[in-house]
C-alpha cells in the first residue's frame, strides 16, 4: 500500500504507512526531519489523526531536539562519498575544482544563517544525486546479471525514510544517499531489493535467498547499516 501524506494541524506533514504485517501503531521522527507513523492496514486515518493528537506534546519536543542536532555547516567540513571528498572552503583551488577525488565546494565567510545553510544543503545533494544516477544503475544492472535477476526500471530518490524498495512491478527506488555507504553495504540493499523482485515480502523463502547471495550475512549486514542515517 503506498504511503500516505496528511497534513495535521498544529505538527505539519506525517507519513503514514500501512503494512499489513503490522500489528501495532508507532511513531517516530525520521532525519529531515520527517515524522512517520506505521500502523496495520485497516487502520482509518481518522484513527492515525487521533493518536498523532493524543502524542502532539512528544511530537513536538522530538521535532525541537531534531532541529536542534542539525548539522551546522562550517568552513572546512569534509563529506564523504563512495568516489569523492567533498569540502567546504572559502578560498577553493582556482583550476580544477575537482582535483584528486576532491570536489572543493566554495562557501561564503558567514555560514551562520539558515538560508545559507539550507543552501549548502541543496549543492552537497546535489553533488551527491549525481554521483547516485552515474554509479546505482550500472551497479544494479550487474549485480542483476551476476545473479539471474530481471528488473523493470531504477529510480534515483532523496529518500529520507528508507535506503531502498521495489514495486510490485519490479520497479526499484533507491535512495541517494547510498553513495555514503562502503561498496559492501550498498550492495546488500541492492541484493534486498532484487530479491523482493522474486518475493515482495520478507518471509522465510526472501531471508533464505538473502542469505545464499550474502554467505549467510544478511543479519551482520542488516545490524552493521543502522549505524549510518539517510540525508545530511
Amino acid at each position: 500500500m503506498p504511503d500516505k501524506m496528511m497534513h495535521v494541524q498544529g505538527i505539519g506533514d506525517v507519513t503514514l504507512k500501512q503494512n499489513r504485517r503490522a500489528k501495532n501503531i508507532t511513531l517516530r521522527i525520521v532525519p529531515g526531519p520527517q515524522i512517520i507513523i506505521s500502523a496495520p492496514r485497516l487502520l482509518s486515518e481518522r484513527k492515525a489523526r487521533q493518536v498523532i493528537s493524543e502524542k502532539q506534546s512528544w511530537i513536538l519536543k522530538k521535532l525541537q531536539s531534531a532541529r536542534l542536532q542539525k548539522d551546522t555547516f562550517k568552513n572546512g567540513d569534509t563529506f564523504t562519498t563512495l568516489h569523492h571528498r567533498i569540502i567546504l572552503t572559502t578560498h577553493p583551488p582556482e583550476d580544477p575544482v575537482l582535483r584528486n577525488e576532491c570536489i572543493y565546494l566554495k562557501v561564503d565567510e558567514n555560514l551562520s544563517n539558515d538560508e545559507t545553510q539550507e543552501e549548502i544543503r541543496i549543492r552537497i545533494r546535489e553533488i551527491i544525486r549525481k554521483e547516485a544516477r552515474a554509479y546505482l544503475p550500472q551497479r544494479v544492472a550487474w549485480l542483476a546479471q551476476q545473479y539471474n535477476f530481471s528488473y523493470n526500471q531504477i529510480r534515483i530518490k532523496d529518500s529520507k525514510t528508507r535506503w531502498g524498495s521495489c514495486s510490485a512491478k519490479k520497479n526499484i527506488n533507491l535512495s541517494l544517499y547510498l553513495m555514503r555507504l562502503p561498496v559492501h553495504l550498498i550492495d546488500y540493499i541492492i541484493l534486498h531489493e532484487l530479491c523482493h523482485t522474486i518475493h515482495l515480502n520478507h518471509g522465510e523463502k526472501f531471508h533464505l535467498l538473502m542469505n545464499r547471495l550474502t554467505g549467510n550475512n544478511e543479519n551482520q549486514l542488516r545490524k552493521e547499516l543502522r549505524r549510518y542515517s539517510t540525508g545530511i
